[in-house]
């Protein structure tokens, strides 16, 4: 009779151990090693314990690498060491969360540490390729900076609302990291050094991954406001944000990214429980964007009193951003047009006085002017 009830409570738990075991499930981040062009995957897989699986350069499944963790959050590969956020809770929970180091090629594993108490919570993370992670803490509103050959952490940013992304700039040598929210979003910038933090994109609604390509352009995965879970936008810029273009918004819960094999951009749909494989090599922005060329600043020179009319925008959300020579953005706005035109007059008399570049843009055009102030 006790034989025959536990072989009746496996029947009803089988489908739960065959979705967990090699299936992809709410997957939060992804990276791509080249020696043995295979993907990683952190499985965060419900209310069930979290792993990583193993892809091969097609993107299917070969097997389950590691599967000792909980909810697992961001992953960043450093040489053959795969380091992952491993969460013993969820939001707001008691335990704390932990650090994870694996080696690649033979599973072992050769780091657990404690980045911080409870009421925590580890999402994306980088590397400064200079012996640092930086790990975001969406619960306690952080950046840790986590030193690997001392095992030191500190606080690299306090204060920062869900941070999700963390990605770093080798071109600019900076950190980048999402301040999101539902309504509102930016990307800000920090040198590993420390320093101020500036603010170079803003977005409405949530920012969550960030990465790079070869080129310097940047990808980000996005999530609510106008959108809705199962119809929301991955977006591409250039280095110094100054435009965007919304690649595709066919993701669902798009989370963490990675460039891999030939080129191709992989994207989490933590949602819908896949990944996304685009083809970058067979898009281009400048293919979409238009210049309208109808644009118009003046005077400029100015002294700082400037008028911007534009016409043939047809009932459009526009964006302005105004940036000085070394691509920090100094100024932004952002409204929508009732007709088919605008005039607006900015005043920036509090700016030092030098050479700006002016750039109007949505997701069909982009329009640039530069600015002098005296």
């Amino acid at each position: 009779m006790k034989l025959i009830r536990y072989f009746i409570t496996f029947i009803i738990l089988l489908p739960f151990f065959a979705h967990t075991q090699d299936t992809i499930r709410y997957p939060v981040d992804i990276v791509y090693h080249e020696q043995s062009e295979q993907y990683y995957v952190s499985n965060w897989a419900d209310n069930t314990a979290g792993n990583i699986l193993k892809l091969n350069s097609e993107g299917q499944i070969t097997g389950t690498f590691y599967d000792e963790l909980n909810y697992v959050g961001g992953l960043c590969l450093i040489n053959d060491i795969l380091y992952i956020t491993n969460n013993m809770d969820l939001y707001g929970g008691s335990q704390p969360s932990y650090l994870v180091g694996i080696n690649i090629n033979t599973g072992v594993s050769i780091l657990n540490f404690e980045i911080s108490t409870g009421g925590t919570y580890l999402d994306l993370m980088t590397t400064d390729n200079n012996g640092n992670l930086y790990i975001g803490d969406s619960e306690k509103m952080k950046i840790y900076k986590y030193n690997l050959q001392t095992g030191l952490v500190t606080d690299f940013v306090t204060d920062i609302t869900k941070p999700f992304g963390v990605f770093y700039d080798y071109i600019s040598d900076r950190i980048l990291f999402t301040n999101s929210s539902f309504t509102n979003s930016y990307i800000k910038s920090k040198s590993p050094q420390g320093g101020e933090i500036t603010t170079v994109f803003y977005h409405n609604g949530y920012l969550e991954g960030i990465t790079m390509d070869d080129e310097g352009n940047f990808y980000l995965s996005s999530w609510g406001n106008d959108y809705q879970w199962g119809n929301e936008p991955v977006y591409k810029t250039n280095h110094d944000f100054s435009w965007k273009y919304e690649i595709s918004n066919d993701f669902n819960r798009p989370f963490g990214m990675c460039i891999g094999k030939d080129n191709y951009l992989v994207v989490c749909n933590w949602g819908g429980h896949t990944l996304s494989f685009i083809d970058l090599t067979q898009f281009s922005v400048e293919d979409n964007i238009t210049d309208v060329g109808n644009t118009k600043v003046y005077p400029n020179p100015s002294n700082g009193q400037v008028t911007i009319s534009a016409e043939n925008l047809d009932r459009q959300n526009v964006k302005m951003i105004l940036c000085d020579i070394s691509g920090k953005q100094v100024y932004a706005y952002e409204f929508k047009i009732n007709g088919n035109s605008f005039i607006r007059t900015f005043n920036f008399e509090n700016l030092p006085k030098g050479t700006y570049v002016m750039v109007l843009f949505n997701d069909k055009f982009v329009e640039r002017e530069k600015l002098i102030i005296y």
